[in-house]
């Protein structure tokens, strides 16, 4: 819980667009388009294939396949609207031609952050920024051109799910994290308290928001 507490302090300090998860190149890992119904908050774009194992009116439990995403990081005491926006910039760049085949690549959904706070209480924290690839380019994605920005293949894993509307606000990161600990504490459940991922769904003009606090399981 010490730890989550200090990620609860970062939430102030952070103000980014969205935020994670999760490589069809893994073996048993892919789930073929057909049999994976995107939720609303998806859209019309790619987002990363899940099964719900549990639900309720507090969280929702959910198994994401193994997938690939580009992803940027920076390593911060403080994160503030500038690393935010630089890292987003990056990734941003990459999917308008920044990458080996110069190809413009389709946006996805959720951009997600994960939040990975250091060992000790006055440790800086890893910030990571990601886009998912989409779908036709998950097993071969192109390579990215510019410093700073990677592909990384996160595996299969379970998290624990707060969904939220509006436009998520510092305020409204801390305080769906902070709500999601204590009904997770209350129910039980086992979580890894040395970090979390925000994700969101939608562009900067849409009214009708969603977004997402997530916690792995353990």
């Amino acid at each position: 819980m010490l730890r989550i507490a200090v990620l609860l302090a970062l939430v102030g300090c952070s103000q980014q667009v969205g935020f994670l998860l999760n490589s069809f190149n893994m073996p048993g890992a892919v789930q073929s388009e057909a049999a994976f119904r995107k939720p609303f908050f998806c859209h019309d774009l790619d987002c990363p294939r899940y099964t719900v194992l549990e639900t309720n009116d507090k969280f929702e439990v959910r198994k994401y396949e193994a997938s690939m995403w580009v992803a940027s990081e920076t390593v911060a005491f403080y994160y503030t609207k500038r690393e935010s926006d630089a890292m987003f910039f990056k990734l941003f760049h990459y999917i308008s031609g920044n990458n080996s085949m110069n190809m413009k690549i389709a946006m996805t959904t959720p951009v997600i952050t994960e939040v990975l706070h250091g060992p000790g209480p006055d440790c800086e924290s890893n910030f990571t920024m990601h886009f998912m690839m989409p779908y036709a380019l998950q097993a071969n994605p192109p390579q990215p051109t510019e410093s700073g920005v990677f592909i990384r293949n996160l595996p299969e894993m379970t998290v624990l799910v707060k969904q939220y509307g509006g436009f998520s606000t510092d305020d409204s990161k801390r305080v769906n994290l902070e709500q999601l600990i204590n009904d997770l504490n209350a129910a039980k459940k086992k979580y890894r308290d040395d970090r979390f991922f925000t994700a969101g769904y939608d562009g900067p003009y849409a009214i009708d928001r969603h977004n997402e606090i997530w916690v792995a399981a353990l």
